[in-house]
């Protein structure tokens, strides 16, 4: 009997090479993209101008004497994804706390709250007594700090029906407090 050839011939090799070099480079191309999107560092936006933020948020001017205690913003500084070219900047919080006199705030209290208050009762422009609701104040990562009876508070949920059941996915918090003169907005997309 005779035995088949085994050698292979060299047009089955260019075929193979044909083929599978094309996949090699699709393969090692969509696996760079792939790795280097995780292996990227993300920038945090910096707050250059607290007071900006807090005047195009609330509507309310930022007060001469507002002593800026802390402000951080961890949302994406980029415009859009490494090499994969969609938009990863828009989860994060931005967080502005100040303090400022009480005649300030009592004045604030005297007025319409900002956003027409959305929170339960859907009363508009009125400020609610403390504590924050946790459904609230767990989106911004300090319910504790936000349980006090002494404080006052408007919130707003931004596209809440979008996300389905979960209220405030998507809003804004601010919280006085006229005792210690302390303000805290809160803005947080997720």
């Amino acid at each position: 009997k005779r035995r088949p050839n085994r050698t292979k011939s060299p047009s089955r090799a260019i075929f193979y090479l044909i083929i599978f070099t094309p996949m090699f480079f699709v393969f090692t191309l969509c696996a760079g993209l792939f790795l280097g999107f995780f292996d990227t560092p993300i920038q945090h936006r910096k707050v250059t101008d607290p007071a900006g933020d807090f005047e195009r948020k609330t509507g309310i001017k930022w007060p001469a004497e507002a002593k800026l205690i802390a402000a951080h913003d961890s949302h994406s500084d980029r415009k859009s994804g490494p090499a994969l070219g969609f938009g990863l900047n828009l989860d994060g919080k931005l967080h502005i706390k100040f303090e400022t006199d009480s005649a300030t705030l009592e004045k604030w209290l005297s007025e319409p709250a900002p956003w027409g208050n959305k929170y339960k009762e859907r009363q508009g422009g009125i400020w609610l007594d403390g504590p924050v609701p946790k459904e609230i104040a767990m989106m911004t990562g300090l319910q504790n700090d936000f349980n006090s009876q002494e404080i006052k508070f408007v919130a707003r949920e931004r596209g809440g029906p979008r996300k389905g059941d979960l209220a405030y996915w998507d809003g804004e918090l601010l919280v006085l407090d006229v005792k210690s003169g302390r303000v805290w907005l809160w803005s947080w997309n997720y």
